[in-house]
């Protein structure tokens, strides 16, 4: 005895499928890994545990913030502090759309200057995106 599945119930399971893929592929996390070096007053590499602000701008010197994100215990060894960006508050696809500078503030003190500008790497998620969008002809 064979079974048939009615036209109806396949339709309806392809386009659960299909929705559910398409959701899938729009769901990308955007994380930078952010590395930096401080040094203390007398100019020697700092050891201990510091809050940091790093916030997203549109500028080398504007005021124009695109993203912020706090980081209220980073721990900084020999000078190295490592964070990984978005991981607290989402990045918005729109933070990364043109040219972008990263400023940081360590503690209670003013942003460090000069302000770094993103590269390539992050802007790569746009890619990814386009690949999950192209459209498929049948």
């Amino acid at each position: 005895m064979t079974k048939t599945v009615g036209k109806g119930k396949f339709i309806f399971y392809a386009i659960v499928f299909l929705w559910m893929s398409v959701n899938y592929t729009w769901a990308v996390d955007i994380l930078i890994d952010y590395q930096g070096f401080l040094k203390d007053a007398a100019d020697k590499p700092y050891t201990g545990t510091l809050p940091m602000s790093f916030t997203l701008y549109d500028s080398a010197d504007g005021f124009n913030d695109k993203w912020s994100e706090i980081h209220n215990a980073v721990d900084v060894v020999n000078g190295v502090f490592h964070v990984m960006l978005g991981n607290d508050d989402p990045i918005p696809m729109q933070a990364l759309e043109n040219d972008r500078y990263i400023g940081l503030t360590v503690g209670n003190g003013d942003e460090m200057t000069p302000r770094r500008q993103i590269t390539h790497v992050p802007k790569a998620v746009f890619a990814k995106v386009l690949i999950a969008t192209r459209s498929i002809s049948f």
